[in-house]
């Protein structure tokens, strides 16, 4: 939900130089910055007390964050979603992990205030924010599919079609207004993408159908 209208957003960076950017170019837009700290050590309380919708954390730096904090914050906030800002944008192993974890996207340390606004923006309004392009420079087109290539995608004609216009960016809206269906059969259709897909999350879903190669987008 929203307050007062404004994106809610949490700051958990260690570098004092890089949280403050964030946090000014928040403040300039209609987004309140809820919280912020240094370290992960009260990154829990600071969540039950502000309930953000958007979590910006950085990862490369230090043993604070990364793929095993995701995890924790997802587990108890899966609604939360985790902005991941990192100086290692093209290591695809690294990527691969956060995403797994449950990172909603990745930016990189010099993205423009403009990148990081839109992120958010997009993350918030249940966007993949960038991260189709992050699915596609992980899985190389030699990748070794999960499931064996002769098993059919489990997802029938409208799912996939749902899945390639995630893709391209668009919110639910967007997709329920082009498709001529309601917001909520577009959120009936995404509960049975994940449950047949046995995933969380859409950037989740995009990488098994990419790497399985079961669908082209």
């Amino acid at each position: 939900m929203e307050s007062d209208g404004k994106i809610k957003v949490m700051i958990a960076v260690d570098e004092m130089i890089l949280r403050n950017g964030i946090a000014a170019t928040i403040a300039s837009e209609n987004m309140d910055v809820v919280a912020q700290t240094d370290s992960n050590g009260n990154i829990q309380k600071l969540l039950e007390d502000t309930h953000p919708h958007v979590l910006i954390i950085s990862d490369g730096f230090s043993d604070t964050s990364g793929p095993e904090l995701i995890k924790e914050v997802k587990n108890i906030y899966p609604d939360v979603g985790i902005l991941v800002m990192s100086p290692l944008v093209n290591n695809t192993a690294k990527l691969k992990a956060l995403l797994d974890a449950g990172a909603t996207s990745c930016l990189p340390i010099y993205a423009s205030p403009k990148q990081l606004i839109a992120a958010i923006k997009s993350i918030y309004h249940g966007q993949t924010a960038g991260c189709f392009e992050l699915v596609k420079q992980i899985i190389s087109k030699n990748a070794t599919p999960e499931i064996t290539a002769a098993q059919d995608c489990p997802l029938n004609r409208r799912e996939q079609q749902i899945l390639t216009l995630i893709s391209q960016g668009m919110t639910n809206k967007a997709i329920g207004k082009q498709l001529e269906i309601s917001d909520r059969t577009v959120d009936s259709y995404f509960r049975n993408i994940f449950s047949k897909l046995s995933v969380s999350t859409r950037t989740e879903a995009l990488y098994k159908v990419i790497k399985n190669d079961w669908l082209d987008i």
